[in-house]
C-alpha cells in the first residue's frame, strides 16, 4: 500500500470519525446546569384583548349591565321561575335593593344606575337631539323615574329587561318599602317552538352575549353622540 501512495505522491490519512456533537448533545448533566430559556413576555393588552375606548363612566355602566344580567340569570336558575306563554315576562326577579347585596355583584349599584340602564335599554341608538338644550330636555322626558309611579301597571324596559313596581322587606325599617323590580321579557311564538317555561329562561340566558354586544354598541354610539352635541346628561 505504501508503494501506491508513493507513486501517487500523497501520504496516507487516517479515517476521520463523524464530527463531535458535544455542543448539541443533551445529557443529564447539561440539563442540570443549563439555564432554562427565557419565556416570551405576554403584554397585558394581548392577554386581555382589545382595550375599550369608552369613557370611564360608560365603561362602568357596561359593567353594571353585565352584573345585572348575570344576577338575573343566576336568580332565575336558582328560583326555577319562568315566564308564561301569555306574557313572556317574569317581573320583579330582583330589585334595585336586593341587587346591591346579591352574591357575585361586583360593583356598587343604585337607582341612578338603574335609570341610566333603562334609558339605554329603550334608546333606539339612532335618534340624536339637535343641541344640548334639546338633549337635556330629552334626557328628562325619557327618564322613567320622573314619571308618576303610582299605577300598578307601570312598566318600562327593553332588550329583554323589564322594570316594574314592587316592594321589599327592610330589616332595618321592619316594614315593606317600595322598590323598582328588575325582570325579564322573552319572545314567545308557539309556531316557531318558542314556548314558555324553563325553555324560555334558557333562551333568555343564551342571548346574554348578544344583549351585551348590543348594549356595548349603544354605549359606543352614545359616546360619539354626546361628544358631537356637547352633552352627556344623566349618563355621567
Amino acid at each position: 500500500m505504501s508503494g501506491i501512495y508513493a507513486s501517487l505522491q500523497v501520504s496516507p490519512r487516517k479515517k476521520r470519525g463523524p464530527p463531535s456533537d458535544d455542543g448539541v448533545t443533551t445529557t443529564p448533566k447539561k440539563l442540570r446546569t443549563e439555564q432554562p430559556p427565557t419565556p416570551k413576555s405576554i403584554t397585558p393588552s394581548s392577554a386581555r384583548g382589545p382595550k375599550s375606548d369608552l369613557p370611564g363612566h360608560l365603561t362602568r355602566l357596561l359593567k353594571v349591565h353585565n352584573a345585572v344580567q348575570q344576577a338575573l340569570s343566576h336568580a332565575l336558575a336558582t328560583c326555577a321561575i319562568s315566564p308564561s306563554t301569555d306574557s313572556g315576562r317574569v317581573l320583579n326577579v330582583l330589585n334595585h335593593i336586593s341587587l346591591k347585596t346579591y352574591s357575585g355583584f361586583a360593583t356598587s349599584f343604585g337607582v341612578e344606575d338603574l335609570k341610566r340602564l333603562c334609558w339605554l335599554w329603550e334608546w333606539d341608538g339612532e335618534s340624536v337631539p339637535e343641541n344640548s338644550a334639546d338633549a337635556q330636555q330629552k334626557g328628562e322626558d325619557d327618564n322613567p323615574f320622573l314619571e308618576s309611579s303610582s299605577s300598578s301597571d307601570w312598566m318600562r324596559g327593553s332588550m329583554g329587561f323589564t322594570l316594574s313596581l314592587g316592594s321589599h322587606y327592610s330589616k332595618s325599617e321592619r316594614k315593606r318599602i317600595p322598590v323598582y323590580g328588575v325582570g325579564i321579557e322573552v319572545e314567545m311564538d308557539i309556531d316557531k317552538g318558542m314556548g314558555g317555561g324553563m325553555a324560555a329562561v334558557a333562551r333568555w340566558t343564551a342571548a346574554g352575549e348578544t344583549r351585551r354586544a348590543q348594549f356595548l354598541q349603544k354605549l359606543e354610539k352614545w359616546a360619539k353622540v354626546s361628544v358631537y352635541i356637547g352633552f352627556v346628561g344623566f349618563m355621567s
